[in-house]
Parts: structure tokens; C-alpha cells; sequence
């Protein structure tokens, strides 16, 4: 009997072993199926913009720096969607986005109370900063996939096409009057001109399109829910428009304005007034742009759930 027990007990392992070693390793020990198949389709999202949230809360930002070198333009959150041709292919989209609008305010001395009243020194007024930027791209690709069980690389092509545009407004608690012509400032601003102050910025419109390659890989730690990362490289053409500004000054006896547009970008901020010729005129056959080919490097890493 004791023979009969151990000879069972040595088959029963030996056949457990088998079923273990021929156990399919894209399901679950339910046999259910880990990987995506043929006609399933995937949402994703970035999880970098979390990545920066955890480096700004731990108070470092190695983290930070590293995702912005990768990320290049800023596009807030990105959105990722696939559709499976087959179980080990896959057409895909990237949609990114950021339209926000961000105040800065700042107290500052009240130069025509504390000029009536020297002693009260506490009046104050704000200067403010409205920045306005938009943003967008999407891409789309290809994607072919291989792998074992829950690990899968993946690579491909995909053409890429963005656009984004930034305005900002300047509003000053101080006016410029004959009495006060280079009033009191919260330093929002980059004067061109010794008494001029900035009134708008309007950042010239971003436009990119190209083409390129990436490659991943993908770890599936539930039945159709993965964490993964990739790499690209792209190729592409991206033109930035020509900023322009408006400034206001005191002048001839009355507050003057002038709108002009950057040389070179705005690189030559110290040779007097960009697209302004200092004798009250401004000039309007300014028409620098910037245009270019240019090999860009992009790093992600998502979250994805597939249905």
C-alpha cells in the first residue's frame, strides 16, 4: 500500500511538472488571455506628466529634466489609441493637447498714493502677466510586435504633425503719465527700451511635420492592462513665425504705442527697439522667420488598457 501511495504521488508531480512546463505563457492560470488579439483595441494614456508630479513632490528634479529633454514641445497630456489588424500588428494614434492660461501677479508700490501721501508707504498695487499658450500634435503609425508571455518589444514608423501658438498680455497697476513716465514695475517684463514697458507678446505659431521610427517594450501585469516605454527618432520639417510685441511709452506729451516684430526671433534684444527706429516710427519691413530640418529624439511612457 505505502508503494502504491508514493508511486501515485511521484506521478501526480511529474504530471503536474508537465502541465506546468506546457502552460501557455500569455494566460492566466484561469486561461485567461493576457496579450491583445486580432480586432481588440487600446486606450492609453502619458504617464510622464505623473512622473514630474512625483519628482516635484520627492523635491528633486532629475526627473523632471530628463522627461522635458525628451518631450521637446510641450504638449500637456498625451493620448494614445490602437486598433489590432492582427495579434501581432497594430495601426495606432497619438493625440496631444495643452490650451491653458496661467496668471502671475505681483504687489507693487502705489506711486501716485505714496506720492500724495509719502508716509503711507503700504499702498499697493498689481502688476499682472497673462500668459495664453495652445498647443497640439497627433501622430500615426504602424506597429509591429513580438515577444514572449507577459514581455513584449515592439517598433515601427509612424508621421507626425503639430501646431502650437502663445500670447501673452501684461496689466499694470501704475499708469504712465507726464509726472510718472517710467513708473514703478513688478519686473514681469523685458523692457526693449529704456522707458518703454511691454504691453503683449505674441509668440510667433509653431508648425512641425515629419516622419520616424520608435521602438518599445511593453510589460502586461494584468489580463489586457500593460506598463510600457518607448524611443523614437524623427525627422522633420518645423517652422516658427516671427514673434511680435507692442510697448507704450511717454512721449511728445502724450503715452504712445508701438508694435513691432522680433529680428531674428528676438535674439537681438539689446540693439535698441526690435523693428523700431527710435524717432516715434516703426518699421514694417521686418520678416524674419525661422525654418529648419531637424532630427528630434522622443521618449514616452504610458499606461495602456485593452478591450
Amino acid at each position: 500500500m505505502k508503494k502504491i501511495i508514493i508511486t501515485v504521488s511521484l506521478c501526480a508531480g511529474m504530471l503536474s511538472a508537465a502541465l506546468a512546463q506546457g502552460a501557455d505563457p500569455t494566460q492566466t492560470k484561469r486561461g485567461i488571455p493576457l496579450l491583445p488579439q486580432a480586432g481588440d483595441i487600446a486606450l492609453g494614456i502619458d504617464a510622464n506628466p505623473f512622473l514630474k508630479y512625483l519628482g516635484g513632490f520627492m523635491g528633486g528634479n532629475s526627473i523632471n529634466d530628463t522627461i522635458a529633454k525628451f518631450k521637446g514641445y510641450d504638449f500637456g497630456q498625451t493620448i494614445y489609441a490602437k486598433y489590432f489588424l492582427t495579434d501581432k500588428s497594430a495601426v495606432r494614434a497619438k493625440v496631444g493637447f495643452n490650451f491653458c492660461q496661467d496668471k502671475q501677479k505681483t504687489a507693487i508700490q502705489n506711486d501716485y498714493t505714496v506720492t500724495m501721501d509719502p508716509t503711507n508707504v503700504a499702498a499697493s498695487v498689481f502688476d499682472t502677466k497673462i500668459t495664453n499658450q495652445n498647443s497640439a500634435l497627433i501622430e500615426l503609425g504602424y506597429e509591429l510586435r513580438r515577444g514572449r508571455g507577459r514581455v513584449q518589444g515592439f517598433y515601427g514608423g509612424e508621421v507626425h504633425l503639430e501646431l502650437g501658438k502663445e500670447k501673452i498680455k501684461y496689466n499694470y497697476g501704475n499708469p504712465i503719465t507726464e509726472s510718472n513716465q517710467t513708473p514703478t514695475n513688478g519686473g514681469l517684463f523685458a523692457a526693449p527700451k529704456v522707458g518703454h514697458r511691454t504691453l503683449t507678446e505674441n509668440k510667433g505659431t509653431y508648425f512641425g511635420i515629419g516622419v520616424g521610427g520608435f521602438v518599445g517594450v511593453e510589460y502586461f501585469f494584468a489580463p489586457c492592462i500593460s506598463i510600457g516605454g518607448e524611443l523614437g527618432l524623427r525627422f522633420g520639417y518645423y517652422n516658427k513665425g516671427q514673434d511680435t510685441f507692442k510697448s507704450e511709452e511717454f512721449i511728445g506729451g502724450q503715452v504712445v504705442e508701438h508694435e513691432w516684430r522680433s529680428r531674428d526671433n528676438g535674439k537681438d534684444t539689446h540693439k535698441g527697439l526690435w523693428g523700431y527706429d527710435g524717432n516715434g516710427k516703426d518699421r514694417a519691413d521686418l520678416s524674419d522667420f525661422h525654418i529648419g530640418l531637424h532630427t528630434r529624439t522622443a521618449g514616452n511612457i504610458f499606461v495602456m488598457f485593452h478591450f
